[in-house]
């Protein structure tokens, strides 16, 4: 009788066992880790509540997708994200809202950014070049993936006829922004922006 209990006793403990493991699968953290270093292709494929085991929780589909939305958002697909959004709110409403005070700190930091770039704009505009491109220089140190910038520092290379460099910012914005615009303004000057 002693043994039986026993037996059954840890055939329980497995099955609890396997059943958290399902519930916190290696999924999730290869998810967040993608998300956590910016690698937006590979969150969009490892955020996949559709890879999770059947015995997934809501929570945990809810987790894979507020990841896979914040990759959708940052590659530019707003529509799916907020599908991904809308999908996580349904399935578990606390993980949503994770998402939702997220995207408004990333909006809010979106707005300083655009903004300093603004202040740095100003500063060349006022003919500082110099001090135009020290600072750009320190933003992008900070900065490095921002496009704007690199458009920016572009624009003021062009303007002083520094060709290599301009190249090399051009270079380096187009790859990170996909719809940049190169066009020539009335003082027969180069103006590269970015979205």
């Amino acid at each position: 009788m002693m043994r039986a209990a026993a037996f059954w006793a840890v055939t329980i403990l497995v099955a609890v066992a396997n059943l958290a493991w399902a519930e916190d699968p290696p999924l999730g953290s290869a998810c967040e880790d993608a998300v956590a270093r910016g690698v937006w292709e590979l969150a969009i494929d490892l955020c996949s509540p559709e890879m999770l085991p059947a015995n997934a929780s809501d929570a945990t589909k809810a987790h894979l997708l507020v990841g896979r939305a914040r990759a959708y958002q940052e590659t530019g697909d707003t529509a799916r994200a907020a599908a991904d959004a809308a999908e996580a709110r349904r399935l578990d409403p606390g993980s949503a809202a994770a998402f939702d005070a997220a995207e408004a700190r990333r909006a809010q930091a979106k707005t300083a950014l655009h903004q300093s770039l603004q202040d740095i704009k100003a500063t060349w505009d006022r003919g500082e070049d110099e001090r135009a491109l020290a600072q750009l220089d320190s933003f992008i140190a900070g900065n490095p993936r921002n496009a704007q910038a690199y458009a920016l520092r572009a624009s003021i290379y062009l303007a002083k006829r520094d060709d290599g460099r301009a190249q090399a910012d051009i270079r380096s914005a187009t790859s990170l922004a996909k719809n940049c615009e190169l066009r020539t303004t009335k003082q027969q000057t180069y103006i590269l922006t970015c979205p």
